[in-house]
């Protein structure tokens, strides 16, 4: 079940915001499971990817881009930045 939108830490125990947070930090590492890290510690490329999970979860499927632009973003050919902040855009 998805925490309420009304409760004051939905932003604080929703995962998806504390992803964004941490990527808007640059905490990029903090944000993924460490023993799945790469072992090159690509930072760009970990980021990237985040930004990418993280506009393909928004609420409002306008908002969501296409599986080309999920491909083009991933291979560095569009670039991708961090989805609204507004609880209401992530699902």
């Amino acid at each position: 079940m998805y925490p309420s939108l009304e409760t004051p830490d939905f932003t604080r125990d929703y995962f998806p915001y504390i992803v964004r947070e941490k990527v808007a930090r640059g905490e990029v590492f903090e944000a993924v499971d460490a023993a799945m890290a790469p072992v090159d510690d690509d930072e760009e490329a970990v980021k990237a990817v985040l930004k990418v999970a993280l506009c393909c979860i928004q609420n409002q499927r306008e908002m969501r881009p296409t599986i080309q632009t999920v491909v083009d973003m991933l291979e560095g050919r569009v670039a991708v930045d961090l989805p609204p902040e507004n609880r209401h855009h992530l699902l």
